[in-house]
């Protein structure tokens, strides 16, 4: 889903849910890209979480999360490159070299998870700014 809040430019992704009803499920983005066989590949993304249940990190979260992942082309999660719960409305940028995955056909996976409780607690994050580099 389209956002006009941004990091840059005049909008971000999405995913989650802002207001209203909680569903149960994820909310996701996804990139399915070759790395290159030489060099140094970089993925770099600006993220701004918002929630409005308890803070948490990694495998402590175990209701809504936000998370982003490096998956193969059927969905096996390769690598984690965060996955918490908190509501600080930063954008905060995150780096990872993927150079690990040289040659390799991979898919970049972002995800919302909201547990469907009642009344809501709702879990969103925007997601912009996303470049990968090689050199």
């Amino acid at each position: 889903m389209a956002s006009t809040t941004a990091h840059t430019g005049t909008g971000s992704a999405l995913l989650g849910l802002a207001s209203g009803t909680e569903p149960l499920g994820d909310s996701s983005l996804s990139q399915t890209i070759t790395i290159p066989a030489t060099g140094t590949t970089t993925l770099s993304f600006w993220y701004q979480p918002h929630s409005q249940e308890d803070p948490c990190t990694g495998n402590a979260c175990p209701y809504d999360w936000m998370e982003a992942q490096v998956r193969t082309t059927t969905g096996t999660t390769l690598g984690s490159l965060f996955k918490l719960c908190n509501n600080n409305g930063t954008w905060t940028q995150l780096t990872a070299d993927l150079t690990a995955y040289k040659g390799q056909t991979i898919t970049l996976w972002y995800n919302v998870h909201l547990d469907g409780s009642s009344p809501a607690d709702d879990t969103w994050m925007y997601l912009d700014d996303i470049t990968l580099t090689n050199r």
